[in-house]
């Protein structure tokens, strides 16, 4: 599974690898999930799911680096999940830091809670099963 990381946080890396400047804090951190990938690796994405019972959910993570368990309620309409992505608040503004592909798409029910395990995400975001 390839790991997408944004144009933008790309450059802040670098920036700060080589010394111009520090990474800022990131907080508010949620995991979004996708229709297409279109507009994730610059940070502009438009294929986000749109469901009157969707919004980014929050992550939250052990001093171990383990997501604790969380779920998104059953969607309203039929949805396709083709790509979830970590996004968080840094400077002020959201934006995507990490994202791949759910490999298949992911499809559930009507009206299923779509369920993560403890430790389901990470940096490397592995796809639901």
């Amino acid at each position: 599974m390839t790991a997408i990381v944004t144009d933008y946080l790309s450059t802040k890396i670098v920036r700060h690898l080589l010394g111009f400047e520090t990474l800022p804090v990131v907080t508010n951190l949620r995991l979004a999930l996708y229709s297409t990938s279109e507009g994730i690796q610059t940070d502009t994405p438009t294929g986000e799911l749109t469901d009157v019972n969707y919004e980014k959910h929050a992550v939250v993570f052990t001093e171990l680096g383990v997501s604790e368990p969380f779920h998104f309620p059953g969607f309203a309409t039929e949805v396709s999940i083709a790509y979830q992505a970590l996004v968080g608040t840094m400077e002020g503004v959201d934006r995507i830091l990490i994202a791949t592909a759910c490999e298949p798409v992911i499809t559930p029910l009507i009206g299923q809670p779509l369920w993560y395990e403890a430790g389901k995400v990470s940096l490397e975001l592995l796809a639901v099963d």
